[in-house]
């Protein structure tokens, strides 16, 4: 409303400086050279900024332009490829189209321009919210499914104005992601990363000089070529460069190209590192943590046997990477989480002391980075599982030391729904352990938590499906009416959780089986068997919640097939 009251010469005034101090950001680097690659055609954007042309440039690239703001074709046959199309007018233009009157009556000259890329290749929506203007709407009511849509967002979850796509076929929705890591990514998938530039800079320029012609001499038909010794200069420069950096040069490319383990081994192939740069060291860091990160990662998919070669070697290139940077937070960040990961795979003094050493390593990537909201949160979930373990005022202890880290944690990040949901965990296993009022204190003050976590984020499963959890619990303790709305309530809060994730139904194979329905108890469990969703063995065989099953036949081969995969 604000920029409506202004005039055209102020609003242009006013933006030019944001307009002329833009960086080239690396995800704009990566669609320059999906463009160069072929892979992109054409380019539709409501910035007003020139950071696109830019970056083409940096890689040799001169894509046609093209200012709708000013004069929007009617005839998109017209367009050459590539070309990077302004649909709101570009910052040297005539026209800035940005109040709300204007893009919406900017709209109906755009249509021909969106209906012809919707139908002529698949689509590509990334860091574009769609909220600001009218462009989303002739979208979503332009898009017939003949090519595919991918829509990329930084929400988790698709907005409500964008919902009129998921009646059509052929729409996807990618939440959760940043524009520079997608685009990167995504030219690392195709090949095409890391551009020439940043792989054979002098050979680039080099290149780039080649179109040069030679300059004239007065008004004769002769001509100097002035770049000659230039282009001998930086041909002997390359020469030089390339013999003292190939290693550096070559553990760059690999970085850039996600290859973190083969980075890693090169760094560590080098008898002498004594006198590598910052930089070097900074790629060789985030190598070896990219690796561990790979190998935790594949260690999840393994049974137990087979994920403690993974898992060790993880750690030691965590700690390869704190060799590099003592105080890299991150590398004690992920050290801690991977020694959590080692203790739920072990027992006892084992599970013991594994956990210790994460809390150890928490600790000392907070002392680094008292603000990581992360660290803090999972040091609260180790807590939680320490005191689960424990009993009295041991447990009582660790219980208010979790506590406290998920409210150090909200302290920073109020609107992280991972810690409040984890914190009604805590208070939930709290209640477990109590017995009247004070059990029912804990019950109120976990319901609390999820329901603060389920405002936040309403579509998280785990946080309805720990809910129905807890009204199940409450409903076991209860009787007549206030037992049977409890368990309403349960079923409420876990059928909408499986709604979003249809693979974890064991809770409500629990409610079936408290309430002695055997059918649903077994359809239940065997959806989350089908689905790997089921808990362990010893936890199937300890939980009350399923006595009413255990002289069944089709249990009891449930537990046998659940044995043989532990």
């Amino acid at each position: 409303m604000a920029r409506a009251l202004l005039s055209i010469n102020e609003r242009r005034d006013l933006i030019r400086p944001y307009l002329a101090a833009a960086k080239v950001n690396w995800g704009t680097i990566a669609l320059a050279q999906l463009i160069a690659e072929g892979y992109v055609e054409r380019v539709l954007t409501v910035n007003f900024d020139l950071v696109l042309e830019n970056a083409c440039g940096l890689l040799g690239l001169q894509p046609a332009v093209y200012d709708f703001g000013v004069a929007p074709a009617s005839d998109p046959a017209m367009i050459v490829s590539p070309a990077i199309v302004h649909l709101h007018g570009q910052s040297y233009g005539l026209v800035l189209l940005n109040t709300d009157e204007e893009t919406q009556e900017h709209r109906k000259k755009l249509q021909p321009i969106l209906v012809d890329t919707l139908r002529s290749a698949p689509l590509v929506v990334v860091g574009y919210s769609g909220s600001a203007d009218g462009i989303s709407q002739n979208l979503v009511n332009e898009f017939e499914g003949r090519e595919p849509l991918y829509w990329v967002g930084h929400a988790d979850e698709l907005a409500a104005h964008l919902h009129g796509f998921l009646e059509k076929g052929h729409f996807h929705f990618l939440g959760g992601a940043d524009f520079d890591r997608f685009m990167i990514e995504l030219a690392q998938s195709l090949g095409c990363w890391p551009p020439r530039l940043f792989r054979y800079p002098l050979g680039h320029l080099l290149e780039e000089l080649n179109p040069v012609v030679q300059y004239p001499v007065g008004n004769s038909d002769s001509s100097i070529d002035l770049l000659e010794r230039l282009r001998q200069k930086l041909g002997v420069l390359r020469i030089r460069i390339d013999e003292e950096e190939s290693r550096t040069g070559s553990l760059q490319e690999l970085y850039m190209k996600g290859n973190f383990e083969e980075a890693a081994k090169l760094y560590l192939s080098w008898t002498d590192r004594s006198a590598v740069s910052n930089e070097v060291r900074q790629i060789a860091y985030w190598s070896l943590i990219g690796w561990a990160y790979a190998l935790f990662q594949s260690a999840q998919e393994m049974r137990f046997e087979d994920a403690s070669k993974p898992l060790t070697t993880a750690g030691e290139k965590l700690e390869s990477a704190l060799a590099i940077k003592p105080d890299g937070h991150e590398a004690l960040y992920n050290w801690g989480n991977l020694l959590v990961e080692q203790a739920n795979r072990a027992s006892g003094e084992d599970a013991s002391r594994l956990l210790a050493a994460a809390g150890e390593k928490y600790a000392a990537a907070l002392a680094i980075k008292p603000d990581d909201h992360a660290a803090l949160d999972n040091w609260g979930n180790l807590l939680l599982e320490q005191a689960k373990r424990a009993s009295g005022e041991e447990a009582s202890q660790l219980f208010a030391a979790a506590g406290a880290k998920y409210a150090a944690a909200l302290a920073i990040k109020p609107d992280k729904h991972e810690a409040l949901n984890n914190w009604g965990g805590l208070l939930l296993e709290q209640a477990n352990r109590a017995s009247g009022q004070e059990a029912s204190r804990m019950f109120e003050a976990a319901s609390e938590k999820y329901a603060a976590a389920s405002a936040i984020k309403p579509d998280d499963h785990q946080v309805l499906n720990n809910w129905g959890s807890l009204l199940l619990e409450q409903a076991k303790r209860a009787s007549g009416e206030e037992a049977s709305r409890l368990f309403a309530a349960a079923e409420e809060k876990l059928k909408a959780s499986l709604q979003i994730d249809s693979s974890k139904t064991y809770n409500l194979a629990c409610l079936a089986a408290v309430r002695g329905d055997e059918l649903q108890c077994r359809q239940y469990l065997e959806t989350a068997e089908g689905h790997m969703t089921l808990p362990g063995f010893e936890h199937l065989v300890t939980d009350k919640d399923l006595d009413t099953m255990r002289d069944k036949g089709w249990f009891q081969e449930l537990l046998a097939r659940q044995k043989s995969r532990s």
